[in-house]
């Protein structure tokens, strides 16, 4: 009976405890800094907030987290990203082309893209954003230049491109697949900065 009782409260322990665990990751965990701010903010549906707030530098991210063998890990939304290309290749019949702009779709005018690193297919980026490539064009790599800033990108299949860029900015942080480890209240990042729930 003793043993019955005993196997019954471990039971029962363990499924709460796991219960409250699960129910405890949501919150607003804080860094201790000298001055300024560091928070992240993990919500309920699995969506994250994060702001790193440095004299006048208000930087801010959101996006999704997941739980994974004991460590949070976050990924930010594609508009945080800074200093990147986002490439949507296209395989169409017609004519191809290279579209490329900013976030908010005003085009790149200015940058100038080289393909296959040969210079005779090198296209300036009119007020359009838009060019048309020659048909006979096999693309399997381009080279963007865009305010002195380039990236490079290998093409998988695709015979057009719809080119978004992202610039550095300040007020924004990009999170990819960054682990913090969990420790009961506690977020570890992997720079060993410890964020408190508060």
């Amino acid at each position: 009976m003793k043993k019955t009782i005993l196997i019954l409260f471990i039971i029962l322990t363990s499924c709460s405890s796991s219960r409250i665990e699960q129910v405890s990751l949501e919150g607003r965990y804080k860094a201790k800094v000298e001055e300024g701010l560091i928070e992240i903010v993990l919500e309920k549906n699995n969506r994250f907030s994060f702001r790193n707030v440095i004299g006048l530098i208000d930087s801010k991210s959101k996006g999704d987290w997941i739980l994974k063998e004991n460590k949070i890990i976050l990924n930010s939304d594609s508009t945080y990203l800074k200093n990147k290309i986002f490439v949507d290749e296209i395989k169409t019949e017609s004519e191809p082309y290279f579209k490329i702009h900013y976030p908010d779709k005003l085009a790149a005018f200015g940058a100038y893209i080289i393909f296959n690193n040969k210079k005779e297919f090198g296209y300036a980026i009119n007020e359009s954003g838009t060019i048309n490539l020659p048909k006979e064009l096999k693309t399997s790599n381009f080279k963007i230049n865009n305010l002195g800033i380039d990236f490079f990108y290998e093409v998988l299949s695709g015979n057009s491109f719809d080119v978004t860029i992202y610039f550095d900015d300040l007020g924004k942080t990009y999170f990819e697949n960054e682990e913090f480890v969990l420790k009961r209240n506690k977020l570890i990042s992997e720079e060993k900065t410890v964020f408190v729930k508060r």
